[in-house]
């Protein structure tokens, strides 16, 4: 019956403090000795169950722990890198500038002209001289090309005779008359070790003089590559009586014989024609 009482929460404790109490009592007077001992059995009975209960309850109440969740940990693969194509470059160099982009763009890459901005321009025709990239490359890379402008070949049937006048002028200021073709007349004076094997020294004019000495103007002319390789006049000799078809380069400053030095027109030689000999 005590633990029966006890089982309720707080009224049991109650009522077992109660029964120990008055179990104190009826021994502290001249009662019954088991009676009160028995009572007091049972009230510490009732009461430590009603404290147990009531603990249990407490703690029973209480919010249960949660589990601590593992962290997760998320393992982030690496990116996967798309493949590249490649391709093989095409081998441009001594192509024309058009032939050289059209097998690119068909390879699948990309060009520009490297040094535009100085010298490269849409006009005349151009070639490739380098390239920046070859072998193996990612398609739609860019290949630089450097480019030189190819050599337009004269026309020697456009040169013209020019009159009295106009030679004069150009003798007079050959800077201001650069890259004027004409044809003119001639007396070589100079064409030897001194001059080199292409270039040599004449007096000439604008048409053909009877006397050599009628060539008045002092004229240094130059051919091919003006040290060695210069065909047109590997047969033209000192007094040759030429016709040349030349190209106006300026004017040149060399020191003479006797110490000074002396002006002269420059011109590039393209062809030359010996003339039957003139009198002297």
């Amino acid at each position: 019956m005590a633990f029966l009482i006890g089982l309720v929460p707080g009224f049991g404790a109650a009522i077992g403090l109660a029964a120990i109490l008055f179990g104190v009592l009826a021994l502290s007077k001249i009662q019954s000795k088991p009676m009160a001992i028995t009572g007091m059995s049972l009230g510490l009975v009732a009461a430590l169950t009603s404290i147990v209960v009531l603990a249990a309850l407490i703690s029973g109440g209480s919010e249960p722990e949660q589990p601590v969740a593992e962290a997760e940990v998320e393992v982030s693969a690496a990116p996967v890198q798309p493949d590249v194509q490649e391709a093989e470059v095409p081998a441009v160099v001594g192509l024309e500038l058009e032939e050289a982009k059209a097998a690119l763009a068909t390879a699948g890459f990309e060009f520009s002209i490297s040094g535009a901005e100085e010298s490269y321009s849409a006009d005349g025709t151009w070639t490739v001289q380098s390239q920046s990239l070859s072998g193996a490359q990612p398609v739609g890379a860019v290949v630089k090309l450097a480019v030189v402008r190819a050599a337009v070949p004269l026309d020697l049937a456009t040169f013209t005779e020019t009159d009295e006048r106009t030679f004069g002028l150009v003798q007079k200021s050959p800077d201001a008359y650069v890259g004027t073709n004409m044809i003119v007349y001639g007396s070589v004076t100079q064409f030897d070790a001194a001059t080199g094997a292409c270039v040599f020294r004449a007096n000439t004019s604008h048409a053909v003089q009877e006397m050599s000495f009628d060539y008045s103007s002092n004229t240094l002319m130059t051919a091919g590559d003006g040290e060695s390789d210069c065909p047109g006049v590997a047969q033209v000799l000192a007094d040759d009586h030429i016709k040349a078809w030349v190209t106006v380069a300026g004017s040149f400053t060399y020191d003479t014989q006797i110490g000074g030095s002396t002006t002269v027109p420059l011109f590039t030689v393209h062809q030359v024609e010996i003339l039957p000999a003139t009198e002297y």
